[in-house]
């Protein structure tokens, strides 16, 4: 188990997610614990799913076996860069760095609250954030509005 955020090395760090797990497939990459990561993130799947193939610039589609399979070859170090670059953009607080936040679309625009320091921010228009604000943020019911 990896810790969320990359910058911490304490191995007792209570926020943990499985690496990337991935096999080759002809000329496609499948990521096979996607859903595993995007649980321990509390974080929507197909979201993450999403941001993958717009930074890898690639298609990709979620299999009946709940496999992520990518158009291309990618190597997982490459794939866990991406990851925790989504985890420093989307999930960690900005000011304590805690991954427990819950989010809003208000105005058209995706907001975001720490529940541990009670930081709000609101993220930069982008690709990606105008699809999350189109489709909806999906969280456990306990951390997230709508």
């Amino acid at each position: 188990m990896l810790n969320i955020d990359p910058t911490i090395t304490d191995s007792f760090y209570r926020y943990k997610m499985p690496s990337i797990t991935l096999a080759h497939e002809k000329n496609n990459t499948v990521l096979l614990n996607l859903y595993e990561i995007s649980s321990s993130l509390n974080f929507d799947v197909e979201l993450i799913h999403k941001y993958i193939t717009m930074e890898l610039g690639c298609a990709g589609k979620i299999d009946k076996n709940n496999r992520i399979i990518l158009n291309g070859k990618f190597d997982s170090n490459h794939l866990q860069k991406i990851l925790y670059n989504f985890i420093e953009n989307y999930i960690l607080c900005p000011q304590c760095r805690n991954p427990e936040g819950k989010y809003k679309i208000k105005n058209n625009s995706l907001r975001f609250e720490c529940l541990a320091c009670g930081c709000k921010s609101k993220f930069g228009e982008n690709k990606f954030l105008i699809h999350v604000v189109k489709k909806g943020v999906t969280q456990k019911k306990s951390i997230y509005e709508q």
